[in-house]
């Protein structure tokens, strides 16, 4: 899978030259600062439209709570995870030093089907995979700082929810029906946002 990171981190205004992503990218990783509304001022209403991306990754605060659900609706035929919480992670440095960077190295070697729990599962496996090894590590180190870092992998990994919602093209009311009732039942599962 061939997946674009692209940093916000600050970036204090909207802007669309930042947002570009190759033509053939299914997968594109924000990061940056974010609330229940927006990461780094781009709201639901300004996050532009990636024609090729089937999955927005946004590596932001809070962002899993609101912000994912409205994006997937305005959107259409997309899944996008999000954070119901803070997340610690540096505001300079390499992205390849984050979490974020782990998560695009899974997302690369993924070569499953594109099925948002498929996707997720392979996410969070790899994700308990590092932060089981970090953990391994502190121990035979007597590090704490490794500690530290295996709690913070396992709190992305735990606090992680998705949204999607794929629109019908008919104009027949059961199959309005049917996408509100898709949409609806998303939000009951656990790892869906709320």
């Amino acid at each position: 899978m061939k997946v674009a990171v692209i940093d916000l981190r600050g970036s204090e205004s909207p802007n669309q030259n930042t947002l570009r992503v190759d033509s053939d990218c299914a997968v594109a990783i924000f990061v940056g600062h974010g609330t229940r509304q927006s990461v780094c001022g781009y709201t639901s209403q300004t996050f532009p439209r990636l024609p090729s991306v089937k999955v927005i990754w946004l590596y932001a605060c809070n962002c899993g709570k609101k912000l994912i659900k409205e994006i997937a609706e305005m959107h259409g035929n997309v899944t996008v995870f999000g954070y119901t919480t803070n997340i610690l992670a540096p505001t300079t440095g390499p992205i390849e030093l984050t979490v974020a960077g782990d998560i695009k190295d899974s997302l690369e070697e993924y070569s499953g089907p594109s099925i948002t729990s498929h996707i997720l599962r392979h996410v969070q496996d790899r994700l308990l995979k590092e932060a089981v090894r970090d953990i391994e590590k502190a121990k035979a180190q007597r590090d704490g700082t490794m500690l530290m870092v295996a709690a913070l992998i396992n709190h992305t990994r735990l606090s992680l929810r998705f949204a999607e919602y794929h629109s019908v093209q008919s104009t027949s009311p059961a199959d309005s029906l049917v996408q509100s009732t898709l949409h609806e039942n998303a939000s009951k599962d656990s790892l869906v946002a709320e």
